[in-house]
């Protein structure tokens, strides 16, 4: 008896546990915003009867039976966020589409007086992964009447559904409503913008220590731990030698009209470095962006997320060094010496 009573308190647990877990994992998919299919529920009462069944029977009392109260009330608090899921991943309809461009419509009209007198050419901000584009990508969309092509108008996701502003039609139209436009590319090579060049557009090309790069994708971004792709020195540095080759290249033809930008001295002087920039692209600094600025550098603003840009900047420029082993940094050393050497960094 005293065994049986062991291996039910045991099943017990086993049983809490599961539960446990299942909850976790719902709340993670949820967090992650991640649409739930109808059929995708997991029915918790199953899942007590499969783990409880090796109990011995009058050992549990109603609060953890199968079917119990405990059960049903599971349930119930995992279908009410089942559908508070499916309801805010659904597709945008039509009116939620034109509520969405009244409110940006609305915004702009507020912000008219800040555009410059002279509309600017479009901006393009190049670089690669994990080099610092998404905090200089951030502070360029924060001027009035900013469109940003690749993460499109993220600020403006309320309204009847936020799903909106990711729709074609949305994007279409807010695209000719907004006067000014910044495009963050971090896989196309900088030769290929000489077309953008021709044209008048303007190109901010960022680069990073590769070391601090490789260091950033390998901590923070753990699908590229399985990419060749995306951990490989030799494949990083072969394209930020053919982007400094392209470079020079393109500066001597179109020298107005493309500009080189150190993450380190963005990171460590970010106020001056980014009115360099916004003079460059024609922008105008506002109350707003020096905010906006303050907000993502200051000391003591810190975000885990890999994309965040609430950082302290100039914290993050050495961070390499102790995040990499000296094998580590020993090996990037050869692979990208090159590179190291045309950027004038350290080895």
């Amino acid at each position: 008896m005293g065994r049986l009573r062991r291996c039910s308190v045991a099943a017990l647990l086993l049983a809490l546990i599961t539960l446990l877990s299942l909850l976790l994992s719902s709340r993670r998919l949820l967090d992650r915003r991640t649409p739930v299919a109808p059929d995708d529920r997991v029915p918790l009462n199953r899942l007590l009867t499969v783990g409880l069944t090796a109990t011995a029977g009058g050992l549990l009392t109603d609060t953890v039976r199968p079917g119990g109260a405990f059960a049903e009330e599971m349930a119930k608090l995992y279908e009410v966020r089942r559908r508070k899921a499916i309801a805010r991943n659904r597709p945008a309809n039509a009116s939620e589409i034109s509520a969405a461009l009244r409110l940006l419509q609305l915004q702009l009209d507020t912000e008219s007086g800040q555009l410059p007198d002279q509309l600017p050419p479009p901006v393009f901000l190049a670089t690669t992964w994990r080099s610092g584009s998404t905090f200089l990508g951030h502070v360029l969309s924060a001027p009035a009447g900013v469109f940003t092509h690749y993460e499109p108008l993220s600020a403006l996701g309320r309204g009847p559904n936020r799903n909106a502003c990711t729709n074609e039609a949305f994007l279409s139209a807010a695209c000719r409503l907004l006067p000014l436009h910044v495009f963050k590319l971090v896989r196309l090579r900088l030769r290929e913008l000489e077309p953008q060049l021709r044209a008048g557009a303007r190109v901010v090309y960022l680069v990073r220590d590769p070391r601090a790069t490789l260091s950033s994708r390998l901590s923070s971004v753990r699908w590229c731990r399985r990419s060749d792709e995306c951990v490989q020195p030799a494949r990083l540095c072969a394209d930020i030698e053919d982007d400094l080759a392209a470079l020079r290249e393109l500066q001597a033809r179109f020298p107005a009209g493309l500009r080189l930008v150190r993450y380190e001295q963005l990171a460590t002087q970010p106020r001056r470095q980014l009115r360099d920039i916004f003079e460059f692209v024609s922008f105008r600094w506002s109350a707003e962006v020096d905010r906006i600025v303050d907000e993502s550098t200051r000391s003591g603003t810190e975000s885990s997320e890999p994309w965040s840009v609430l950082k302290n900047s100039a914290e993050h420029v050495d961070r390499w060094k102790e995040r990499l082993s000296p094998k580590q940094i020993d090996y990037i050393n050869r692979k990208c010496q090159r590179v190291i050497q045309q950027l004038g960094y350290n080895v």
